[in-house]
């Protein structure tokens, strides 16, 4: 049975990563433009990542087979910058982007959606990498 699921991950491992970034990126919209939160540039840079990731995801599921390193960059990319937006969120490392776009999450539920977008980053990493 756990066999039969490493096989199905092995060879679904991209399509897997790609609908986790569009599920990413559809999410972040919604947050922005259907609930009023102003995202502020951290915000702006991990919706980036997402849709650069979900671009190159389907440039290699669709068009090259040797398309992982952007990929992975990307990845990484995104879970520095979403682990630094969650320490900032909760306030472990002082706000340096207040200045230019503040962040909209001041309620307690919403100071974990970095941290739901590190666990996207980290899947769509081990997903990738160990399969």
């Amino acid at each position: 049975m756990l066999d039969n699921l490493f096989i199905f991950l092995k060879s679904y491992k991209f399509y897997i990563a790609w609908i986790i970034t569009i599920i990413a990126s559809l999410t972040s919209f919604y947050l922005s433009d259907f609930l009023n939160f102003q995202p502020c540039i951290l915000c702006f840079l991990q919706r980036f990542i997402f849709i650069f990731l979900s671009l190159f995801l389907a440039l290699r599921i669709f068009f090259c087979r040797y398309f992982l390193t952007p990929i992975l960059v990307c990845t990484i990319l995104g879970m520095v910058v979403s682990l630094l937006h969650f320490l900032i969120a909760v306030g472990l490392v002082v706000d340096f982007c207040k200045n230019f776009l503040p962040c909209s999450y001041k309620s307690f539920s919403l100071k974990f959606v970095p941290l739901l977008s590190f666990f996207s980053f980290c899947l769509i990493y081990f997903l990738l990498k160990k399969f």
